[in-house]
């Protein structure tokens, strides 16, 4: 599905809850082409047919992924990484604490036309990537339902930082593409 000019949804991003837990998550996979090929993030290990078919139905071979941005490094988020010969990044506060190896220091600025920001909130070094009016808000907005009820992550470490970066991913967004759902455009 092209949410935007040269801009993917590979998988959407599913979650089942309980009343007390989170019973399965597995991340929206974004695909962003802007002179080098950028994926945001990759899922779960079991999802790897169906991120390789949407990347091959958007035009494009897996080789050809130049960068993998994870918005934070919850196994959820992840699980494909290994999949890509490409260099990988993520919130330096996030390499720091998963203390994972090949994880380089995320810029600012991906491209000419794509950036990151800070949304903190569900874990402290949680990114968001920007490419025109799409925002990939992975965890900072897990789903529809999060932004329509203004409702933050069940899983978070500063309530008062989730709502900010909520706030501020929809001040800029035209269409959210949640981190376990389907994305959606922003009523003003």
């Amino acid at each position: 599905m092209e949410l935007g000019e040269g801009i993917y949804l590979v998988k959407p991003g599913k979650v089942i809850y309980d009343e007390v837990s989170v019973q399965y998550a597995s991340s929206s996979v974004v695909l962003i082409e802007d002179g080098e090929l950028i994926l945001v993030d990759t899922a779960l290990e079991e999802d790897w047919p169906l991120i390789e078919e949407g990347i091959r139905r958007a035009g494009f071979r897996p080789s050809q992924v130049g960068m993998v941005v994870n918005t934070h490094l919850h196994p959820d988020h992840t699980g494909c990484n290994h999949r890509f010969q490409a260099e990988h990044y993520a919130h330096p506060l996030e390499i720091e604490r998963t203390g994972l190896p090949g994880y380089l220091p995320c810029p600012s600025r991906l491209s000419g036309r794509v950036r990151v920001m800070e949304t903190p909130g569900h874990v402290e070094g949680h990114l968001s990537v920007v490419c025109g009016g799409v925002v990939v808000a992975g965890d900072a907005i897990p789903t529809r339902r999060h932004h329509e009820e203004g409702i933050i992550p069940r899983i978070h470490t500063d309530a008062r930082k989730a709502r900010e970066s909520m706030r501020r991913i929809a001040e800029v967004a035209e269409v959210i593409v949640p981190g376990h759902d389907l994305p959606f455009r922003v009523r003003r």
